[in-house]
Protein backbone atom coordinates (compact mmCIF):
# COMPACT_ATOMS: atom_id res chain seq x y z
CA UNK A 1 0.00 0.00 0.00
CA UNK A 2 1.15 3.11 -0.67
CA UNK A 3 1.38 6.57 1.30
CA UNK A 4 -1.93 7.16 2.05
CA UNK A 5 -4.89 4.87 2.72
CA UNK A 6 -7.45 5.91 0.11
CA UNK A 7 -10.14 3.24 2.21
CA UNK A 8 -10.79 5.95 5.05
CA UNK A 9 -11.64 8.61 2.83
CA UNK A 10 -14.97 9.65 2.61
CA UNK A 11 -15.74 11.13 -0.80
CA UNK A 12 -17.29 14.81 -1.00
CA UNK A 13 -20.79 14.53 -2.68
CA UNK A 14 -21.73 17.90 -3.82
CA UNK A 15 -25.15 18.39 -5.50
CA UNK A 16 -26.92 21.66 -6.93
CA UNK A 17 -28.17 24.30 -5.50
CA UNK A 18 -31.09 23.50 -7.50
CA UNK A 19 -31.44 20.03 -6.15
CA UNK A 20 -31.50 21.51 -2.90
CA UNK A 21 -34.12 23.94 -3.26
CA UNK A 22 -36.53 20.88 -4.99
CA UNK A 23 -35.93 18.53 -1.62
CA UNK A 24 -36.75 21.48 0.38
CA UNK A 25 -39.86 22.27 -1.24
CA UNK A 26 -40.95 18.30 -1.47
CA UNK A 27 -39.97 18.22 2.32
CA UNK A 28 -42.20 21.27 2.89
CA UNK A 29 -45.36 20.29 0.57
CA UNK A 30 -44.39 24.12 -1.30
CA UNK A 31 -44.65 24.79 -4.59
CA UNK A 32 -41.80 26.85 -6.36
CA UNK A 33 -44.97 29.53 -7.33
CA UNK A 34 -45.24 29.21 -3.18
CA UNK A 35 -41.39 30.20 -2.72
CA UNK A 36 -41.71 33.00 -5.18
CA UNK A 37 -44.23 34.92 -3.53
CA UNK A 38 -42.28 34.46 -0.24
CA UNK A 39 -39.18 35.54 -1.77
CA UNK A 40 -40.09 38.53 -4.70
CA UNK A 41 -37.69 35.80 -6.70
CA UNK A 42 -40.26 35.45 -10.06
CA UNK A 43 -41.12 31.82 -10.17
CA UNK A 44 -39.84 31.47 -13.92
CA UNK A 45 -36.31 31.73 -12.09
CA UNK A 46 -36.96 29.86 -9.16
CA UNK A 47 -37.74 26.92 -11.66
CA UNK A 48 -34.55 27.50 -13.94
CA UNK A 49 -32.32 27.32 -11.11
CA UNK A 50 -34.04 24.02 -9.73
CA UNK A 51 -33.50 22.39 -13.11
CA UNK A 52 -30.00 23.78 -13.83
CA UNK A 53 -30.59 26.28 -16.29
CA UNK A 54 -29.54 29.13 -14.39
CA UNK A 55 -27.10 29.64 -11.17
CA UNK A 56 -28.34 31.68 -7.74
CA UNK A 57 -27.21 34.78 -7.21
CA UNK A 58 -26.14 36.18 -4.13
CA UNK A 59 -29.64 37.82 -3.57
CA UNK A 60 -31.28 35.06 -4.51
CA UNK A 61 -29.41 32.69 -1.87
CA UNK A 62 -30.22 35.08 0.79
CA UNK A 63 -33.90 35.24 0.06
CA UNK A 64 -34.50 31.70 -0.17
CA UNK A 65 -32.14 31.04 2.47
CA UNK A 66 -34.31 33.01 4.89
CA UNK A 67 -37.36 31.83 3.44
CA UNK A 68 -35.96 28.00 4.53
CA UNK A 69 -34.34 29.43 7.66
CA UNK A 70 -31.01 28.46 6.68
CA UNK A 71 -28.05 30.08 5.85
CA UNK A 72 -27.29 32.78 3.06
CA UNK A 73 -23.71 31.06 3.06
CA UNK A 74 -25.02 27.39 2.32
CA UNK A 75 -26.80 28.19 -0.83
CA UNK A 76 -24.22 30.31 -2.18
CA UNK A 77 -21.64 27.58 -1.25
CA UNK A 78 -24.05 24.85 -2.99
CA UNK A 79 -23.28 27.29 -5.96
CA UNK A 80 -19.74 27.77 -6.09
CA UNK A 81 -19.18 24.03 -5.42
Amino acid sequence: MGKYDLSKITPHITIHVGEYIKDNLDVLDMTAEELSAMTGIQSHVINDIIKGRCDITLEESALIGEAFGVSTELFYNLHCH
